[in-house]
C-alpha cells in the first residue's frame, strides 16, 4: 500500500534514546537470524553426513565429485553455523560514561554482529547449493 503526505510536514530529530532502541531492535533481529540459521545448519548437516556415511557403507557406484559436494557442503554448513554463533556472543565489557559513548559502542558492536551474520547467511546458501547439487548428483547415479 503506497502512502501519500499532503501538505508540509516538519520532521522532529530523533532523540537518544529513539536511537538506542533502533540499534537495540536491529541486533535482537541478528540474534533471531543466527538461531534461525544454526537451526537450519544442524538439521541440513545431519542430512549431509547421513547422506554421506550411507554412500561410504553400502559402498555405492557414485563419482569421486558426489562425496567432494557433500564434504564441501558439510564445511560451508560448519562454517555458517560457526559465524552464526559468533555473530550473537556477547561482547567484552566497555567502560560507557554517556549516551552517546553507549550509542557509539552498540553501532560498533551491531556492525560486527552484521557482518558475520551476512557471511553466516552466505554460507548458509553455498551450503544449501551444494547440498541440492550434491542430492541432484547422487540421483542420477542411481538411475
Amino acid at each position: 500500500m503506497r502512502i501519500r503526505l499532503k501538505g508540509p510536514i516538519e520532521l522532529e530529530p530523533a532523540s537518544l534514546d529513539d536511537l538506542l532502541k533502533a540499534v537495540d531492535g536491529n541486533r535482537t533481529r541478528i540474534r533471531s537470524l543466527a538461531s534461525m540459521i544454526l537451526s537450519v545448519c544442524g538439521m541440513l548437516l545431519s542430512s549431509t553426513f547421513v547422506i554421506l556415511f550411507f554412500i561410504l557403507k553400502e559402498k555405492l557406484p557414485v563419482s569421486y565429485a558426489t562425496r567432494v559436494a557433500l564434504l564441501a557442503t558439510a564445511g560451508c554448513l560448519l562454517a555458517s553455523a560457526t559465524m552464526g554463533v559468533l555473530s550473537a556472543l556477547p561482547p567484552l565489557p566497555v567502560a560507557i560514561y554517556g549516551k552517546i559513548e553507549m550509542i557509539d559502542a552498540l553501532m560498533a558492536l551491531y556492525g560486527r554482529e552484521y557482518r558475520r551474520a551476512i557471511a553466516s547467511v552466505v554460507f548458509l546458501f553455498l551450503g544449501l547449493a551444494g547440498f541440492v547439487g550434491a542430492l541432484v548428483m547422487f540421483g542420477m547415479a542411481s538411475l
